[in-house]
């Protein structure tokens, strides 16, 4: 809970429609904003990027609780709007940064702590929004993300509808989405449902340098590449690794049918982040694909991969995908590690 000092600051928030709505039928964004960093207990000595500040209740809760908060959006009005809202706040423990969420003007690993309330869904690039979120993250850092569930957007929709005259968009991502990209790229995600958001805290990330190996803007794997893939396999075994997906119509061939050569793209980067996860960094040199049946679009699938032998430098190593219980393709490859980057 708030202190009485932070109580007193919580007072020079000054709500607007959608606020004063939503309380009349006793739900609260501002005070899931305060459960959610509660929840998140992020350290009050970190300094906190507020992705897409929007109305300014994140950012408000934030600098109650203590923290010094970069509020960061995409619109001069935006930081107009809030800093009338926020009033003496504002002063005290915020710097507005403008910026575009999907490409930010930070370097690498700069906070602790990234908050993202409420925005994801209004994004035009969520998953473009969500690398540069991981991207800035430190090693030891927390990503926390709030967004709409059911009952939220439900909700939201009603809202829209009297103040805005039409409806309340859902946006381009899903709950299992944001789920998913998370735990590409951290060992800890926690999820928790509140009344109208869901809330996960992302902590313990992983990246290639765990393995000493930079991979980081590849089409396949890479979190920095916001028009890949976003694969990211976990070891499950010794020489084994794994991960699920699925796959949009932007990558069909054939009406439904994920195109050939992305699926050759999957079986390949399964075997060479198998490798990865021995630090071992090479190269393909041949690859047999075999299509057992079609692979479908918008499907959860599961790509695979192991070690079979090493020879010298030469490594042999198998791939395969399964989806709804059945194998639909697999492959194997031949790859030259690169001399001063065995494990």
């Amino acid at each position: 809970m708030a202190s009485n000092g932070d109580a007193r600051a919580t007072l020079e928030y000054s709500k607007n429609q959608t606020d004063v709505l939503l309380n009349d039928v006793g739900y609260d964004l501002l005070e899931e904003c305060r459960q959610a960093v509660t929840i998140a207990g992020i350290d009050r000595d970190a300094p906190v990027l507020d992705v897409a500040t929007g109305s300014g209740r994140m950012a408000s809760v934030l600098s109650e609780f203590g923290h010094v908060v970069y509020s960061g959006d995409i619109s001069c009005d935006a930081f107009l709007k809030v800093r009338d809202r926020l009033g003496g706040l504002v002063d005290r423990r915020m710097a507005f940064v403008l910026l575009d969420a999907a490409e930010m003007p930070f370097l690498d690993e700069s906070f602790r702590a990234i908050v993202c309330a409420n925005a994801l869904h209004e994004m035009r690039e969520p998953k473009a929004v969500l690398s540069e979120m991981i991207r800035l993250c430190s090693r030891n850092g927390r990503l926390i993300v709030t967004d709409f569930n059911d009952k939220g957007f439900e909700m939201m929709a009603q809202v829209h509808l009297q103040t805005h005259g039409r409806e309340h968009s859902r946006g381009s991502i899903t709950a299992d989405e944001i789920s998913h990209n998370l735990s590409l790229h951290f060992a800890d995600v926690q999820h928790h449902s509140l009344a109208l958001n869901h809330l996960w805290i992302a902590s313990g990330k992983v990246t290639n340098a765990d393995t000493g190996i930079v991979h980081s803007t590849c089409f396949a794997c890479g979190d920095r590449n916001p028009q890949g893939l976003g694969l990211g396999f976990r070891p499950i075994g010794k020489h084994r690794v794994s991960t699920e997906c699925a796959l949009g119509e932007e990558y069909q061939g054939y009406p439904g049918i994920v195109q050939g050569g992305i699926v050759s793209t999957l079986l390949d980067s399964a075997m060479t982040n198998c490798l990865f996860s021995d630090g071992i960094e090479a190269m393909t040199v041949r690859l047999y694909v075999r299509f057992s049946e079609p692979v479908l679009v918008s499907r959860k699938l599961t790509v695979s991969a192991c070690l079979i032998r090493q020879r010298g430098r030469f490594y042999e190593l198998k791939a395969w995908i399964m989806q709804d219980n059945k194998q639909k393709a697999s492959a194997e490859g031949k790859f030259l590690a690169d001399r001063g980057k065995r494990g």
